[in-house]
This record gives C-alpha cells, structure tokens and sequence, in this order.
C-alpha cells in the first residue's frame, strides 16, 4: 500500500492510524532505486514525513554530498507526492511511502544519469585539504661489537583538491667501530619518492618521483626486468582498479540454469551455500555478483516443487584484480633519473633517460599475458608472463626477461592441488652482468663481470585429516651445489575450548654454515617438540629438542618458548626464549606495545657462547593534520591513509569506558575523552558510529548518532562528538482532565519521543539537564523538570515518571 496522500486513512482499521501517524516509524529510504539508508522517520496528517534519525547507511552508492543534501530535505520535512517548480529540493520530483514495505521513495531528475556511472566509485565532490604522516624509528645495537645503526622512514600523504600529493623519506646512520683504518660513522638519506597522483575511473596518472617498478600495476602486468629501485623524475600513467566497486563484477563466462518448472536454485562452494535464487521455466542467467572473488567450481542444484532435479558442477570465472570491464591493462612512464640525496644508482647512471610500457591482456578467463619493454640509458630490457588456470588444481606461471647490457632470465612457478594435498615448484634463473661505463687509470674499460644464479623450491603440504598433517619444503641453489630439505608431521593432540596443543617431528638436512671456505659443511638431524595456545590464544607456548650431526660430531639442542598477551593496558605481550646446545646457548626477551600515540616493539638478546649482547626497537605513530586540528595515534590505526580527527565531550561527567566508533566494515577504534584519531579507507563512503565496547547504548547518548565522511587518500576532516550520560525514563502525558495526550513531541537535551495512543512515552534524558519539552504541532506547550524524579531509578535502571500533567 501507498500512503500518499491522507485518502488512505479513512480505510485504515480503528486506531491504526493513529499507530502510523506522528509515530516513529522504521523505513527503509531510497533514491531512485538506490539504497540510501534505514531511518526513523514521523508520517505527520498532512502528509509530511520527517527525519529523526539515521541508523545505517556505509553500504549506499550514492556519494556522500548528495546524501547529507537528502538527509537535510529530510529533516526539514518533505511533503509527499509530486512536486514542481522551485518545491523540488535536492531535484526529487516525487517522493512516496509504502506501507507494506515500509520504504519511503524518492525520484530524482537525475536518476538515468546516477544508474550509468555505478560501476566506479564517485569521488568526493571537493577535497578535504589535510596529511597524513607515517612515523618509523628502528634502532639495532651491539654493545659489544661497537656497531649501531638507525633508521628513521616518514612517509607523507597528503590531499591536494581531486590529487594526492604522496612522499616518502629514509634516513640511516650507521656506526661502526674503526679498526684497520675502516669504521666511523656514516649518514646515508633517500627520496624514495615525491609525487602526485590521480585517480580516474579505470585509470590513473601520476607525475613527479618515483621508482617505476613501484608503480601501481594491479598484479597483471610482467615485471619491469633490472629496475632495482631507481627514481626517476617523470610521469606515469596506467590501469587502475581503485574506483571500481570490485566486490560487484559478474563471473565473466554467465551462470545458467534450464527449469522445466518454477523452483528454486542453491548454489554451493567446498560444501558451503553461497547463494539461493528463484527461477522460472526455461533458460535463466543466475546473478553472480554477489559470489567471492577468483576462479573456482560451484555445485548448483535445481529444486521444482521442493525436489531435487539436478546437480551440476560449474566454474565461475571472476579472477582477483581483473575486473572484467576490460581485458587490456597497461602502463607507461617516462622521466630522467634523478636523486636529490643519495641513490640506489651510481653516479654515471644520474641524468640518464628512462621509460617504458607494460602491457597485459586477458586472451581467456584461465589465460593471461604480458610484454615489458623498457629504456634504461643506454639499455632496453624486454620481459615477457604467461598465467595459465589449466584447471581448478593446476596453474602454470612463466616470466622470461633479456637485456643486451645487463643479462638475461626467467622464473617459471607452478602450483598442484589434489584434495587436501597442494604442491607449489619454483625455478629461477638469473645472468646479471655488472659493468660501469668508466675507464681505468690506462684507459682500457672496466671487465664485464658476470653473476649466474640458479635455484629451485618445491613446497608441499598434505591435510591427512581433521588432526594430522604433513609438510615438505626442499630447496635447492645449483651454482653453490647447496641445498636444504625439511620433513615435518604435525598432530593435534588437544582442541578443546581456547585451548590446543600440537606436537611435531622435523627432519632436516641443511647448510651448517656459509663461508667461502667450505660451502659443503652440513648439519643433518630432527626436531621434536610442542607448540600450543592456553586460555583463547592469551598464552602461547613451544618446547622442542633435538639432535644433529655436523663433520665435529653430534650436538643436541633443548628450546624453550612462552608468550604472554595482555587484553589490557599498553604492553600487548611478552615474549622469553631460550635456547641450549653444545654449539652456543642463547636467550632472548622482547615485547610488544601500543599506547595512545605510540606502537612498537623491542627485544634483547644475550649470546653465552661469545658473550655478544644485542638490541633492536622499532617505534611507529601516525600524525593527522587538517581541519585546523592535528591528532596522533599508534601507526596500526593510520594504515588507512586518510582519517577523522575526533574531538569526544561529555556534558560535565566523566566518560565511562569502553566507549567506540564502529566503521561499517566492522572494525572499532576505542574512544577516549579529548582528541582521537580514526582512519578510514579513502574514495569509499565511511559511516562511522557509537556506542560501547558491549554493543550497548544505554547510560549514554551521542551527538550527533553517527557521522559519514567520505576523503581523498590523504584526506583529513575535523569532528566532534558529545558523549551525554543519560538515564531511560517511562512516563504518561495526560491534559488537565486526565485524559492522555497523543500526536505531540517530547524534546530533551539528549534526544526527543512520540507517545503512544494511550500517552505513554519512553526516552533516554540527560543526567545533567534532565528538563523535558513538550510541542504540539509547532508549538511549545509545556516544560517539566524530571530533576527530583529520576533519582530513585528501579532495579533495571529505569526512571518511572508516572502522569505528566501538560495543560
């Protein structure tokens, strides 16, 4: 049923209207078709409806601009039905409710054109302005061999209108104790990269410097042969899925059913239901986009009047960073090398021109290639992949470079799977040609020095069953004749609750050590041990021994480990080690924290066979400017690269804990009062709410309820959030006669109500201004101060009010 306009109530049963009309009703609201969000909403009888709260909305395409300028008509109160002339705001034309569905409606003059465009992200309307800083510090010390270093690494991302501004800056000093005439101290700096960027639906551009084989690629592109991290000052431009709504691209070959009759279709993966859809007589398409990602078989059984008919496997085609849109990717770039500071580079390659192009095409779902070619100086690399799906459980992967100057190679990588059991081959060979451009002091040219490389890994592992596995790694490097072979079976042994417990056996036969001296020295041996979690992975441990043999005899080993995890406080968890054997015993005790600006990690290591100490800390913080505010937290919350700076208030009592803001995704950030830092995902819409760490609301009301921010990577906007302590209060509002009171609005500092048809009325107050309005239509009828009423709460907490009189 349509409720537009009020003809309709006249055919609602006895005192069901006054249940529909200026009472809070739950409605789903769309735009042109669109999701825009679940609300509350009052239908008033004059066919007004108008918004009190939004409740979710993170999964609307619609962009952020357009729904705070629908929210706001909302709020304002839109009268239902066609509208003309200067009465359309926001552009809708028509806005209806549906009783049955309940779904408020609303058509827009713009409707065709929004339909076209929703396969791509819409950015932002404007930038935010703001950056967003990555701090890293890392420090390695040996006190006793009087060697240091320090590694400082800050990364900047910053937004720049509709670009991205994006750099990155490292920093080392190391620290060696001379002797020989060698030693000393030694500062090293480097400009990784300084660029901007942009993104445009299926593509982007970039310009300034950067490495190119740093270049976004998306996975299907050949690798660019020799580039090492050289910069380069210049342009880039190439394939780009990041505004594509990649979670929603069909299975590129279609998925499809032939009913005799009317039924149903259940689709299933490794067992699993992934999806049901009903289907009419005759050929009909099954919707995939719904269906995770990759390359994979389905079982799809056919049900007519709840029998079974048929049962098919089918494959469904949707390879990851391949959107099916377009078969070609590409890139191409082109500069002059450069380094303001020092470079990976040595100085005769400075002011050389480079450039290239990589181009990738999809001949097939299950096949794809690529072609690199690239000019570095005086040099052009070619390289070339192939990527075969032969099947469900076999896949073939082949990159071939050459280069006249610098060498030539390939690597060839496959993978076999067969039930439980997988096996992944690798080779890779590699002739790498060194040689400078210079002269010697006779002027005869520097010899071309050649390094071949050669190796191969085979990796397997077999799932028995629910309990036992086992797993094989054999490598091996063909120019030094070395190779490492490990055998290991693992069994559950306990699997209950938090609790597990698993026991293993190695065998092993490995390089005893690495000198140019004797590269065959060998250690074979094995390795038994345990290795479990106690208490829901809180407590982590492992104990093993063993027994090897070298060309000095045998030598036997004990290990011990424990790791505790803290849920609370700023240290996260404690790790001890130990280790004994004849050859050298050692042990070790590190740590990982997070406090309010601040993450890291750090351990200390003691050696007893040369009495060697050693110590290492790693610090990480993330830094937020923008809208006049700058806020700061550990480095795991500004991975997101664009972010919220939230200011949290209370009403003049303190905050109590536990206090969060989810992010439609799930993820929560743990609220604190002052100043706090929430990273986001840039160009998707992020719809942030609050509540408590338990999921619950009560004792506590927020304004605003929730808030939707949509940025550029590197995008930073400035909010606020009052935290208000509030107590739930039941009451009746009846006039001077008794009678109770309907169709009126009750408003409090911390939220308002509607009555019910017999008065009664239920609502969250502040503890601070507990005084309650009453308004009937517009206008403001009664104030009543609950203050010496809600001070005895009942057990569950609730203030009962009794009668209020509102003459």
């Amino acid at each position: 049923m349509e409720l537009q306009p009020t003809r309709y109530m006249n055919d609602l049963p006895d005192g069901f209207a006054s249940a529909i009309y200026d009472a809070p009703l739950a409605v789903r609201v769309e735009v042109d078709g669109r999701y825009l969000a679940d609300a509350m909403v009052v239908l008033d009888r004059h066919d007004r409806v108008t918004l009190t709260q939004m409740m979710a909305g993170a999964e609307s395409t619609i962009p952020l601009e357009r729904r705070n300028e629908y929210e706001a008509v909302l709020r304002r109160g839109l009268t239902l039905g066609t509208c003309s002339g200067l009465d359309c705001r926001a552009g809708i034309v028509r806005s209806a409710f549906g009783l049955a569905d309940s779904k408020l409606a609303l058509f827009t003059d713009r409707g065709a054109a929004d339909a076209a465009g929703a396969t791509y992200l819409t950015p932002p309307a404007r930038g935010s302005g703001g950056a967003v800083l990555s701090h890293g510090l890392s420090l390695v010390s040996d006190p006793g061999g009087g060697a240091s270093s320090l590694n400082y690494d800050l990364s900047i991302s910053s937004n720049l209108g509709s670009w991205t501004a994006y750099s990155d800056l490292q920093v080392i000093y190391e620290h060696y104790r001379s002797f020989g005439g060698f030693g000393g101290d030694q500062w090293r700096k480097y400009l990784n990269d300084a660029y901007l960027q942009r993104e445009f639906h299926g593509y982007y551009a970039r310009a300034g410097i950067f490495a190119p084989d740093n270049s976004t690629d998306q996975g299907n592109l050949a690798p660019l042969p020799y580039a090492g991290a050289d910069t380069i000052a210049g342009f880039s431009i190439g394939s780009s899925d990041t505004l594509l709504r990649s979670d929603r691209h069909a299975s590129m070959i279609p998925l499809t059913v032939n009913a005799n009759r009317a039924g149903r279709v259940e689709i299933y993966k490794d067992g699993r239901m992934l999806a049901t859809r009903v289907v009419q007589p005759g050929v009909t398409e099954l919707p995939t986009e719904d269906l995770p990602n990759g390359i994979y078989t389905v079982e799809v059984r056919l049900y007519e009047g709840n029998q079974l008919v048929s049962s098919m496997p089918e494959s469904i085609y949707k390879p990851t960073n391949w959107n099916g849109l377009s078969r070609w990717r590409f890139r191409v770039y082109g500069g002059r090398r450069f380094a303001p500071w020092d470079g990976a580079f040595d100085d005769t390659g400075r002011g050389d021109w480079a450039g290239g192009a990589q181009l990738g095409y999809l001949l097939t779902p299950r096949l794809r290639g690529g072609v690199t070619v690239s000019y570095q100086g005086d040099d052009t690399p070619v390289g070339l992949f192939v990527d075969y799906q032969f099947n469900d459980s076999a896949r073939l992967y082949v990159n071939p470079y050459y280069s006249s100057r610098r060498g030539s190679g390939f690597e060839v990588q496959g993978t076999l799977r067969a039930g439980t059991a997988s096996l992944a081959v690798t080779h890779r060979y590699a002739q790498v040609k060194y040689s400078r451009r210079v002269r010697t002091y006779d002027g005869s040219p520097l010899p071309v020095y050649t390094d071949i490389s050669r190796y191969s890994s085979v990796v397997g592992s077999w799932q028995v069953n629910e309990h036992n596995r086992l797993s094989t790694s054999l490598r091996f490097d063909h120019v030094h004749a070395q190779h490492t072979i490990d055998l290991s079976f693992y069994r559950d042994l306990v699997t209950h609750g938090g609790t597990q417990i698993q026991a293993f056996v190695s065998l092993y036969d490995r390089p005893a050590a690495w000198s140019g001296h004797d590269i065959r020295q060998r250690e074979h041996g094995v390795m038994i041990g345990l290795t479990g979690t106690f208490g829901r992975g809180s407590d982590q441990f492992n104990v093993s021994t063993g027994a090897g043999r070298t060309a000095a005899g045998l030598d036997r080993s004990v290990n011990l480990g424990y790791q505790h995890n803290f849920a609370h406080g700023a240290v996260q968890s404690i790790d001890v080690a130990g280790n004994y054997a004849r050859g050298g015993s050692s042990a070790t005790a590190s740590a990982r924290f997070s406090a309010r600006h601040l993450s890291g990690d750090g351990y200390v290591q003691y050696a007893t066979g040369s009495g060697d100490a050693s110590l290492g800390l790693n610090l990480r913080s993330t830094t937020a400017i923008g809208g006049w505010a700058i806020g700061e937290a550990a480095s795991d919350l500004g991975a997101a690269r664009s972010a919220v700076v939230l200011d949290v208030g209370a009403d003049g009592a303190a905050l109590p804990a536990g206090l969060v803001a989810r992010m439609s995704d799930g993820q929560f950030v743990t609220l604190h009062a002052g100043r706090n830092l929430v990273a986001v995902d840039p160009y998707r819409t992020a719809h942030l709410s609050f509540d408590q760490l338990d999921g619950k609301t009560g004792g506590v009301r927020f304004r605003p309820e929730s808030m939707s921010v949509q940025l550029y990577p590197g995008g930073v906007v400035h909010r606020k959030l009052d935290a208000i302590r509030t107590i739930t209060v039941v009451g009746r509002v009846v006039d001077a006669n008794g009678r109770p009171r309907t169709g009126i609005r009750i408003v409090n500092h911390a939220g308002q109500a509607w009555p019910e048809s017999d008065g009664v009325f239920t609502m969250e107050v502040s503890r601070q201004q507990p005084t309650i309005e009453i308004f009937d239509g517009g206008r403001d009828v009664c104030h009543v101060d609950l203050r010496h009423r809600i001070v005895r709460p009942d057990a569950s907490g609730v203030a009962v009010l009794g009668d209020l009189t509102c003459r």
